[in-house]
This record gives C-alpha cells, structure tokens and sequence, in this order.
C-alpha cells in the first residue's frame, strides 16, 4: 500500500488538490505506474484479478465550516472519481478517490454499484419499501420494472424513475398465482431486454394467537410470505440460467422469523421458512452465478405501519426507543440494504439474510440495573 500513502501524502501536503499546486490527474498518473510496477513482482497466482474498487486517497476536511467551504466547494464539487461521506466534524465532508484496483482509473458512486444499465425487477415496487427500493436502484443506473397489484401505484412510480433518467415500466399482477408470476417475471424481461436483477418486497402479517388460526389463514400466510417468494425467484433463476446469466435476486423476511411471533405465528413461521429457502437457493443456484439474499427487517415505519398506528391511535415511540440507533426506521434503511445486496458491494455475498433493525437484535436481553441491584 505503499502507492496509496504516496499519493495520500502527495495529496495533504499543503492542501495540493485544492490549491492545484498539482493536478490530481498527474498524481493519480504516477500511482497508476507505480502499481503497475508493484503488479510486475507481485503477480497474483491463482488466475486474473477481479477489478475491485480501491480507496486511493482520503481529502481531508478541515473543522471549520467557512473555510471547509473555501477549500473544498459546495459538496456537489469533488474531485473526479471521489465520493462523499460525513467528515469528523458535523456539518462537514470528506472525499473518499476510489479507484478500479486493475487500473487505478478513478470510478464514480454509480460505478462502485457496478448496476449502471442492469434490468432490474421489483415486485411490490409501488408503495413503501418497493418505491423506495426501485429508486434507489434507478439512481444508482439500473433500469427497472416496477409490479405492484395497484397498476396505479406501479406507474406512478415507473413515472419517478423515468424522471431520474432511467427506463421504466409498469406491471400489474397477483404472483401468488404462480402462472401469473411467471407471467410478470417475463413480462418484465421482455420490456427490460433482460433480467439481472431481482427484488421482492410483497408480504404481509395477519394477527391471530395460535388457538385462533384456522386452516385457512395458515395456508394464506404461506402463499402470500412464502409461496409467491418461491414462484418468483423460480420463475427468474429459470430465466438467468437459460441465457447462461449471473444474477442477484433479493427478498424481504423479518425478525419475525427469527425471533418468537406472539399473535402472528403464521407470518412469523413463513418468514422463517422464506430464510431457509434463500440459503437453499444460493446453494442450487450458486453455481449458475446467482446469488440469493434477504433483509430482515424490524421497526420500519412504511407509509402501511404508520396508517396502522394512525387508525388504532396508537404510539409509534417504542419504535425508536427499543433500538440502540433510538429511531425508527425509514423505508429507505431497508432499500438501501436490499440495493447493496444486489450490486456488485455484494459480489461475494450469497444465502445471507441481513437484519435491518437499527441494533435491536444486537441487544442484551436483560437489564443490567437488575444484576446491579442483585
């Protein structure tokens, strides 16, 4: 790393990129060669590298605000390659330069994703997690096909993301029908010119103690958390292997299927079945070159979980205490979580289920004051 610490001194020496001193291209120039030259005497034996993206610099903010700006411009003013993320001190930034470690060319954010001009579907994509989730993919380059059941929903949000820039369509469709799953996957396919990608946010808990659920609404706890989750991922794994295509294929459980699920055990039950499905799919499916994940999330107030608590008149604050982050969650967190598990951040990942709960399940389940008091 020798290369990369030239170039961060190079760099730091007198604030050089902001007072152009040198231009970060004639640095960046002399690093490319030096790790040509470490690359001549350090050949990597087991076959070609893969090109992954490397920090090369860090551009240090300073903790004054006023001359944070001077030095270094509005935030949107960056240096070529470089992104964004908070600084030491609140209010300010600093720029991450990543490079592609095979040439050390600066990449941009929407590189990094490595999904600019991927076909994306997502199902469930017109509301809540699904619109969050098919924005985020939008932004980061791909192009996505939006199924909701409300058809209304789903083109409003193909609407959103034609106006990000990238194509769009909307589809219509109940996927616990599995002909009709099918249907949209190829749908989808067909309008994109491809499938690369796959999310699926449709699920849904019904409230009943154990005594209480019937054989019906056990049965339709499982299509709708389960079933449909399988049909889908089916029906598009079929279609990657066919054109001998690497995939990502992401869905939505919960902790509900990892912790215990009083008054919903249908739902819980399924989800936890859903997160048995997805490792045993990253195994068969492993090597075609898809990959399969989920999130499990908990505390996310979606437009449906703020409605619920709105109609009872209920408090949505234990949402935010009970975690260690003491906030709810957005529809965003989640997104963001299922948008890293498809993109190449991910290239590696396969059969996982990330929990998305803000520290939650990270927590001792005991108070200590109890053993202090003991």
């Amino acid at each position: 790393c020798a290369n990369f610490q030239y170039l961060d001194s190079q760099l730091m020496a007198g604030n050089s990129w902001v007072r152009k001193e040198r231009k970060f291209s004639e640095i960046a120039a002399e690093v490319r060669s030096a790790y040509a030259d470490s690359m001549d005497t350090h050949q990597d034996l087991t076959g070609p590298r893969r090109r992954e993206p490397q920090i090369i610099a860090h551009l240090q903010p300073t903790a004054d605000r006023t001359q944070h700006r001077t030095l270094y411009g509005d935030h949107r003013d960056h240096p070529p390659g470089s992104v964004s993320r908070a600084g030491p001190d609140r209010g300010t930034h600093e720029w991450l330069v990543v490079a592609d470690s095979a040439t050390m060319a600066p990449m941009s954010a929407t590189e990094l994703f490595g999904i600019h001009g991927r076909k994306a579907l997502v199902v469930g994509g017109g509301y809540g997690m699904g619109r969050e989730t098919s924005l985020h993919l939008a932004i980061a380059g791909a192009d996505v096909a939006v199924a909701d059941l409300d058809v209304a929903r789903a083109g409003a949000v193909r609407d959103e993301i034609t106006a990000i820039g990238s194509q769009a369509f909307a589809l219509s469709g109940d996927v616990t029908d599995r002909a009709t799953a099918q249907g949209i996957v190829q749908a989808a396919h067909d309008a994109l010119g491809g499938l690369d990608i796959v999310v699926n946010i449709v699920g849904a808990a019904a409230y009943a103690s154990l005594m209480e659920i019937d054989d019906d609404l056990w049965d339709s706890q499982q299509t709708l958390n389960v079933r449909q989750q399988l049909n889908v991922a089916r029906a598009a794994a079929e279609l990657m292997m066919a054109e001998r295509k690497p995939g990502a294929i992401a869905m939505v459980a919960s902790v509900s299927g990892i912790y215990a699920a009083p008054l919903h055990g249908a739902y819980g039950a399924a989800k936890a079945a859903l997160m048995s499905l997805v490792r045993t799919m990253s195994q068969e499916w492993g090597p075609y070159g898809i990959r399969v994940n989920a999130v499990a999330p908990d505390g996310i107030a979606t437009p449906r979980v703020r409605a619920g608590f709105e109609a009872r008149g209920a408090d949505m604050s234990h949402l935010a205490r009970d975690t260690s982050l003491k906030r709810h969650g957005e529809a965003r967190d989640v997104a963001g979580a299922l948008l890293f598990l498809v993109s190449d951040l991910a290239a590696f990942v396969t059969g996982q289920t990330i929990i998305v709960d803000g520290g939650v399940h990270a927590s001792l389940p005991h108070k200590m004051e109890a053993f202090e008091e003991g």
